[in-house]
């Protein structure tokens, strides 16, 4: 499979910060909480983007 583009990652995360936004105007511990879970999910999962996110944002391999 085919490496992300930064940008493809970029906009993933930010519709998912979107998305819980709107499910949870007024609760921000819930939004990092099912921000969190998800970008966790998915890593575990092998999803490429949650991959790239979670190196970037730990400044750390994932491999």
């Amino acid at each position: 499979m085919p490496a992300l583009a930064p940008l493809h990652t970029a906009q993933y995360v930010l519709d998912l910060r979107a998305r819980t936004a709107e499910e949870y105007p007024q609760d921000e511990e819930a939004r990092e909480r099912v921000f969190s879970d998800t970008v966790r999910t998915a890593w575990v999962q092998g999803e490429p983007w949650a991959q790239e996110w979670v190196q970037a944002a730990t400044g750390r391999s994932t491999a």
